[in-house]
């Protein structure tokens, strides 16, 4: 899977190509929509990746603002305002005022109310229910929230009952919305690197009935495998249904109208040069090298939008810049982007840092792994989770078919030489059969840690949605982090073993 950790690196990050079945996965959704309506015309200024178009419409050149941001450190105690990003990603706003966050990494989503205080954390994971796994965006629908996450998945929190799993509905990954609406697109956090046909949609605006509506025209690109990667961006839904999309890699964005047809399409300039991506090959694999422009957009209680940026290539963002329903750039100005934003309904933005914004966000219970008693991998014994009783325990689902689980195991293998008998990794395999999978590991050269043979039938059984997806258990096997797919690096695993190490006995 492609899960460039921009987020860790400060705005850079690298995709990979990694296999047929992933591709598919990513793209079908667009090679399967019908076009969408007249295209809008491609910018080429901005990144000279892009290849020129003329449709009539013209492009809104933002050279200045006409006035700098105002930014006050601290909100005053019951002044009512909004959240609209956190920690670097943009908050979703809701009906009643309030915002709605997905902590991407904590599997979790948290609910703000209108004064900025945490109301309410969705995890799910109790009472049997599903956990929230890599939560990208919560939309308010009618009887309760849906969560969508990175790898197309969603739950479903119905008012006064249990949460569920969420049917799928309409395109995705979804990269923004509205009140009862979701808009999906290629995304900056998920992609492949495919070509995307010419007359493709540029993202797709998806109703309460989950019936999709494309919106707009995909960009082309010079390179075809760079296709996907140009075209990812975040989304927002306005006050009077518009949509506005702001691409990721340029400092572009698009607005529709309710009905679907284009308003307009605007630029601004960076105080740097964006530098276009390019292709890479690392080990016989291809990827891609990329710089992130704009890391959210969102509507506030003004109606305005507010997108932030990054001023420097290698930087977190650290720019805020408001536009007005027109695409025009109003004000703009340098923001401490690691805490919270927030906007009044006058346009006032408050800033507070992550620590006082997190300090209500109370911790939800840990679900607990259900245990497991499987035939080892070479028939020679059984693998029982009740063996690591008191130990941390990290369980990978992997098969022979999975290009990733390639490049993931043997760092698994080293991670478990280092934790020694603090923590214990376990490989549960889903090939149908296990000859395969031992084939597999003799490849690599071994590994030191158990393997269990699942015959094909872990998914049906656990749920998961793509491998390789591992699970990180504290020691009292309760599910502290859930990670899909491998990008470049274990840290984020490693991260999640630490976490679960220093958590104390008892912990929720």
């Amino acid at each position: 899977m492609i899960l460039p950790p921009y987020w860790r690196r400060g705005g850079r990050g690298r995709g990979r190509c990694l296999g047929l079945a992933l591709l598919l996965g990513l793209s079908g959704t667009a090679c399967d929509t019908d076009p969408g309506p007249p295209g809008i015309p491609v910018n080429g200024a901005p990144s000279p990746i892009l290849l020129e178009a003329s449709h009539g419409d013209s492009v809104l050149f933002n050279r200045a603002a006409a006035e700098s941001l105002i930014v006050r450190e601290g909100l005053p105690r019951g002044h009512g305002a909004t959240v609209l990003f956190l920690a670097g990603r943009a908050a979703t706003p809701l009906p009643d005022g309030g915002s709605g966050w997905a902590d991407l990494e904590g599997d979790r989503v948290l609910i703000f109310d209108d004064r900025g205080g945490v109301r309410r954390v969705l995890q799910g994971g109790i009472a049997g229910s599903p956990p929230v796994t890599a939560p990208v965006s919560v939309i308010a629908m009618e009887g309760g929230l849906r969560v969508e996450e990175r790898e197309g998945g969603a739950m479903w929190f119905p008012a006064g009952r249990p949460p569920e799993r969420a049917l799928p509905s309409g395109p995705e990954p979804v990269v923004g919305g509205g009140a009862g609406v979701r808009l999906a697109a290629r995304s900056v956090l998920y992609f492949g690197l495919v070509p995307v046909r010419p007359g493709d949609p540029l993202l797709w605006h998806v109703g309460a009935d989950g019936t999709p509506r494309p919106l707009g025209q995909a960009l082309q690109s010079e390179n075809g495998a760079l296709g996907q990667l140009m075209n990812t961006g975040w989304a927002a839904s306005g006050l009077n249904g518009e949509s506005y999309f702001a691409f990721a890699l340029q400092p572009e964005l698009v607005a529709f109208d309710a009905k679907g047809d284009p308003l307009w399409r605007a630029s601004w300039s960076p105080e740097r040069e964006v530098p276009s991506p390019r292709l890479t090959a690392e080990g016989g694999v291809l990827g891609a090298d990329f710089s992130v422009v704009q890391h959210g957009i969102a509507v506030g209680g003004d109606g305005k939008l507010y997108v932030l940026a990054a001023s420097h290539q290698a930087s977190s963002p650290d720019r805020l810049l408001v536009f007005d329903g027109g695409g025009r750039l109003l004000r703009e100005g340098k923001v401490d982007s690691q805490g919270a934003i927030l906007v009044d309904g006058k346009g006032r933005v408050f800033t507070l840092p992550f620590e006082a914004v997190m300090a209500d966000a109370t911790p939800v219970e840990r679900m607990a792994f259900p245990g497991f008693r499987l035939p080892s991998l070479d028939d020679e014994g059984w693998v029982e989770l009740e063996d690591y009783s008191g130990r941390v325990v990290v369980v990978n689902f992997w098969a022979s078919w999975c290009p990733p689980c390639r490049r993931e195991i043997p760092l698994l293998d080293d991670l478990a030489r280092e934790m020694g008998e603090r923590v214990a990794v376990v490989g549960l395999n889903e090939d149908a059969r296990p000859g395969a999978g031992l084939r597999f590991l003799e490849e690599l050269g071994g590994v030191t840690y158990a393997n269990a043979a699942g015959h094909g039938e872990l998914r049906a059984r656990y749920g998961y949605r793509g491998l390789p997806y591992t699970l990180v258990l504290d020691a009292e096997h309760r599910v502290v982090r859930t990670l899909y797919g491998f990008g470049t690096s274990i840290e984020p695993l490693r991260d999640a073993v630490m976490e679960a190490l220093s958590a104390p006995s008892g912990h929720p």
